[in-house]
């Protein structure tokens, strides 16, 4: 079986590079083949990617790279949860996700951490409550004070 790594001409700045190809299975929502391609500095590094990618594609737990933000994520669910409830249920789950949205929904999903979320979590406890009176007021406040 030849080489999957392949050493690449050097570039403008006389750089030689490496790059390999692999399969990341079927793409879930076209049904087309995707193709994973890296390109490292080093061949050390480059072997290193290559067998971490194989590795994880034979064990089952490989997820490809995708670059869906929380956003679209989140128009995607809403979107199937339309089709099951009331248009009243899914008008107070927009205006719920609209504070995730605003602090996390750039955030690439594959790239979302716990970090992410407990500061979400924090901010939406100490300072994100706006209901009722000023951000951050509490149970027990009343609008006017």
């Amino acid at each position: 079986m030849p080489d999957p790594i392949k050493k690449l001409s050097p570039n403008a700045k006389g750089q030689v590079r490496y790059r390999f190809v692999v399969d990341g299975g079927a793409d879930p929502t076209t049904g087309k083949r995707k193709q994973i391609k890296r390109t490292f500095d080093t061949l050390k590094e480059a072997k290193a990617e290559y067998a971490r990618i194989t590795s994880k594609r034979h064990e089952g737990t490989f997820v490809a790279p995708n670059k869906v933000t929380v956003n679209e994520w989140l128009d995607q669910w809403l979107a199937m949860k339309a089709e099951d409830l009331e248009p009243t249920t899914i008008y107070n789950y927009r205006v719920t996700l609209d504070r995730v949205r605003g602090r996390l929904g750039n955030i690439r999903l594959q790239e979302l951490t716990e970090d992410h979320v407990t500061e979400w979590m924090r901010w939406a406890l100490q300072e994100g409550r706006t209901r009722g009176g000023k951000a951050g007021a509490g149970l027990g406040s009343t609008p006017w004070t």
